[in-house]
């Protein structure tokens, strides 16, 4: 089926060879109808009739110019565009029209008629540019009102459900006013369950998250992958909340079949309960593959090298050298051998090479002097040789961490549920 045109031009000009020329051009042409006449005050008259996307006009006509015209039309018909002729070499006036805005363009007689079927279709093109433009605008408008009323309502809903919230957690605001209401207090919150749970499990925790935050100062991590870290392993093994303290406790590899096959079900069960979470997902990754091996051969998935998330690395390792020293008897020293004995069959060597520095940096700190110092002058740089536990009975630093400026601060935060006056055995 021919496609009829969808364009109108008016071309108006005194000479009537001219416009005879014009619509012997434009005939049949596909994209735009074509009507011409003599004179301005008939385009006017005719433009109260129909409505054209884009006016042509000489320059030079009796009784009104062409750009007096072309002025006319901009005030009474803005969207249509217009373009002038002259044949006289008029350049002020031609300027003064286009920087004004009555014209497009101008052309030159005589044109060569391809020409000026290029550049009347590129004038078309423009215009309909323009009006998609507008169009785009108006739409664009129109959703952003919308957009206003929906963020006004969804705060409204936000606003009633947090209230709901609140009600709803009132049973545990002693924790929640001891901890600050955001992401970091979310996960000392359930590091601190677990605490409650098994006084080891929640030292052991805390102890290997005390690691990592030392490997992740010393591998120069960015924030963003150091707190994913420190997170990951205050939480590494919170699937094992509610197991008898036999498993818990004591060394993987004292344990009857029936033991080891509960053990291995943790690293699964804790990232069911952490990814539950929506911001914890990254770190449910990393607790989920805290046992598996470089070389393979670890649980739950069999996976190695690289394909073991980073964070799970460095955790596997913390977790490893806390637990050969607290669960099986052995020396710092030769907790950190078994490691090296073990790289690259268990662990990644890269990072194991970072963390046998932090180790050995740990080993100069605590060629220090054992004193017993009163809580309220613990200092940070001391390495502690006894847990700090709050009257409640929950565990506040683990024995075998190095004290920070966050921890010591963390003292005065919890100063109404400890006895400041009583002693601990440090090394500095």
């Amino acid at each position: 089926m021919e496609q009829k045109p969808t364009k109108k031009i008016l071309f108006v000009d005194d000479d009537k060879n001219l416009l005879s020329s014009l619509k012997r051009l434009f005939k049949d042409d596909p994209v735009a109808t074509v009507f011409t006449l003599e004179s301005a005050e008939e385009g006017l008259e005719f433009l109260q009739k129909e409505t054209v996307d884009l006016v042509a006009t000489d320059q030079w006509m009796p009784k009104m110019k062409g750009y007096e015209f072309l002025l006319n039309i901009k005030e009474l018909y803005p969207d249509i565009l217009r373009i002038l002729f002259t044949g006289h070499a008029d350049l002020e006036t031609v300027i003064s029209s286009i920087n004004s805005g009555e014209v497009y363009r101008f052309l030159t007689k005589p044109w060569n008629d391809e020409d000026l079927k290029i550049t009347l279709y590129k004038a078309l093109e423009y215009k309909e540019l323009v009006i998609r433009n507008k169009q785009l605008n108006t739409q664009i408008k129109k959703q952003n009102e919308e957009l206003t009323v929906l963020n006004s309502e969804l705060e409204n809903k936000v606003k009633k459900r947090t209230e709901q919230l609140e009600k709803t957690l009132h049973l545990v605001k002693e924790m929640a006013d001891t901890v600050q209401k955001n992401f970091h207090g979310l996960v000392l919150m359930y590091a601190d369950l677990m605490s409650l749970s098994n006084a080891f499990l929640g030292a052991h925790s805390k102890r290997v998250a005390e690691l990592c935050l030392s490997l992740s100062d010393k591998m120069k991590l960015d924030k963003e992958n150091r707190e994913i870290l420190f997170y990951s392993a205050l939480l590494h093994d919170i699937g094992m909340i509610g197991f008898k303290e036999n498993i818990v406790n004591k060394s993987q590899d004292t344990f009857t079949p029936e033991e080891m096959e509960i053990f291995h079900q943790h690293p699964v069960v804790g990232e069911k309960l952490v990814s539950a979470v929506h911001n914890l997902k990254k770190i449910a990754q990393i607790i989920r593959s805290h046992h598996e091996e470089y070389s393979g051969g670890g649980f739950p998935d069999n996976l190695s090298g690289k394909e073991i998330p980073f964070g799970a690395r460095i955790v596997h390792i913390a977790n490893d050298y806390d637990s050969l020293i607290f669960k099986g008897g052995n020396t710092p020293e030769k907790a950190l051998q078994i490691l090296e004995e073990r790289s690259s069959l268990h662990y990644d060597p890269e990072i194991l090479n970072y963390f046998t520095e932090v180790i050995k940096d740990r080993f100069k700190t605590k060629e220090g002097k054992t004193h017993s110092i009163r809580l309220g002058d613990l200092k940070p740089g001391m390495y502690l040789l006894e847990d700090v536990i709050l009257k409640n009975g929950l565990l506040l630093f683990p024995k075998g961490v190095i004290l920070t400026s966050a921890m010591i601060d963390k003292l005065g935060s919890f100063s109404g549920l400890l006895d400041l006056e009583r002693t601990v055995e440090a090394v500095f």
